[in-house]
């Protein structure tokens, strides 16, 4: 307990530094005369409300956010109407600017959780969710297939379920690899803060191993555990023991060793 208040303090110090900051609102708002009156959505208040995570109804949280919240500033609550139109002049940069700082506070803190005092966890997986269903939203990241045809993104992260913190994320097209994605939250993890002698140890479901991930994982030489299917190898198919070793040839002619439990 005492660990995640100490990581909630730095982000929590972080976060209200950036937002009080006037470089981080210049960078943030898409037009130098965007939010520049005194109003009750104003910038702070815009990215707090953000932050804090919508959990019912849009109107009863922005109630409840200018009633309990930020009471002491005495400010009326603004209509739904209000906060998307506040919300339009913002540029969703500015949060991925505050996530991955967050993700490197949260790596650099002391006594953190490690699997056998040596590897930190990191489990990736993918899930498709749909999104507004608008022109705009379908033209950027496609739509699900189905007969609904509505606006969907690939939504990928990678997690630490020891620290319970999402160390790298990516909203995608929702036609993208899994495994361009899993590719791309290794490299940016690959580059965070570690204490020495620790290891990334990377999960990843039966849906990521194919020959050319494996090499990159080798080539790499990233530490991994991957659930295969069945079909994934003829070779690998017909071991029928516990924990038997076996070897794969990659289409670089790599030999690839697996330790098979069934």
């Amino acid at each position: 307990m005492k660990k995640k208040i100490v990581i909630f303090k730095k982000q929590r110090e972080y976060i209200k530094n950036c937002i009080d900051s006037l470089i981080f609102r210049n960078e943030a708002r898409k037009n130098n005369a965007d939010f520049t009156r005194d109003r009750s959505m104003n910038f702070k208040n815009l990215c707090l409300f953000i932050l804090k995570g919508i959990k019912t109804s849009l109107q009863l949280e922005l109630d409840d956010f200018y009633e309990e919240d930020i009471a002491e500033e005495g400010l009326e609550s603004v209509s739904k109407q209000a906060f998307s139109q506040a919300r339009t002049n913002l540029k969703p940069e500015a949060f991925q600017g505050i996530f991955k700082h967050n993700a490197r506070t949260m790596s650099d803190v002391k006594d953190l959780d490690f699997y056998k005092d040596k590897y930190r966890l990191v489990a990736i997986d993918g899930s498709k969710t749909k999104l507004y269903n608008s022109e705009e939203l379908r033209e950027e990241f496609g739509t699900a297939s189905g007969s609904e045809k509505a606006a969907s993104f690939l939504n990928s992260m990678a997690y630490d379920p020891l620290n319970n913190t999402i160390l790298d994320a990516s909203p995608n097209h929702v036609n993208a690899s899994e495994r361009e994605c899993a590719k791309a939250h290794i490299e940016a993890i690959s580059k965070m803060p570690l204490k020495r002698g620790i290891k990334n140890l990377y999960l990843c479901d039966r849906g990521y191993p194919s020959v050319d991930y494996l090499s990159f994982l080798l080539d790499g030489k990233h530490n991994f555990i991957l659930r295969v299917r069945e079909k994934f190898s003829l070779e690998y198919d017909a071991v029928k023991k516990d924990d038997t070793d076996l070897r794969l040839k990659t289409r670089q002619n790599r030999l690839v060793r697996l330790r098979k439990s069934v």
